[in-house]
């Protein structure tokens, strides 16, 4: 009897222990497959400090900010304007999964609001790590950031693709070209990368802000003369000589 009682009970034992491993494994699978990216962009007169979720993404005013999300629902953020105290955005964003969301600040009946810009699909790659974690508020560096603080790692093809896709819900170049900066404080990229950004500009001054700002991150140094192709008047090529030492 006593054998039979033990069996029984060995037996529920590992139901339950598998039951655990599944329930876990289940919400592990979860976690990582649920992930959004959110985008928050300003007027060129309003850098901003955001907080998500009571966390401070940023702690140099930016234009433009970009990360990733774990959780769907409504999720409160916060932003201030150092250069315009008397203007502060407080909201409750509703979140997907699996979502690329694009917001921008606005004004609506004479207040500053987070007005959405884009809505579409993410699906994230690879699965997030606590590293991918760490470097969502690397997205916010600051425009001035210098050469020191820039990654030494080369981009990751997901967050270059990413990028390219940022790019084409942006209206104004002025945004896209904030977007690149952005990027390139964060990551070291090739110079047929540079040249793909590059050709997303129309206006050749630009195009120079932008190749200064790569310069430090550059993988390939020894191609660089090729981006003097992107230029069509030849005091902006010579400029762009100049920039990389020709």
């Amino acid at each position: 009897m006593n054998l039979v009682k033990f069996t029984a009970q060995l037996t529920a034992m590992k139901i339950i222990r598998h039951f655990n491993l599944y329930f876990f494994l289940c919400v592990s699978c979860s976690i990582m497959t649920a992930q959004s990216k959110i985008t928050i962009t300003a007027p060129d007169s309003l850098p901003f400090i955001a907080v998500w979720k009571n966390v401070q993404l940023n702690q140099t005013p930016v234009y433009s900010v970009t990360f990733r999300e774990d959780n769907a629902g409504k999720i409160p953020v916060t932003l201030s304007f150092p250069s315009h105290p008397q203007i502060t955005v407080q909201q409750t964003i509703l979140i997907k999964d699996k979502t690329a969301i694009g917001l921008e600040i606005s004004v609506v009946k004479g207040q500053h609001k987070l007005v959405p810009t884009f809505e579409n699909t993410y699906i994230l790659e690879t699965p997030a790590t606590p590293e991918i974690q760490k470097n969502a508020a690397l997205d916010s560096l600051p425009t001035t950031a210098t050469a020191d603080s820039v990654l030494s790692s080369p981009t990751n093809n997901a967050d270059y693709e990413d990028l390219k896709q940022d790019l084409t819900h942006q209206t104004f170049e002025s945004r896209k070209l904030q977007l690149m900066i952005n990027f390139l404080h964060q990551h070291s990229i090739n110079v047929d990368q540079l040249r793909y950004l590059m050709a997303q500009l129309s206006l050749e001054d630009r195009k120079l802000e932008l190749l200064k700002t790569a310069l430090p991150s550059i993988l390939d140094k020894t191609k660089l003369s090729e981006v003097t192709d992107e230029f069509l008047l030849d005091k902006n090529k010579e400029k762009a000589r100049e920039l990389i030492g020709l």
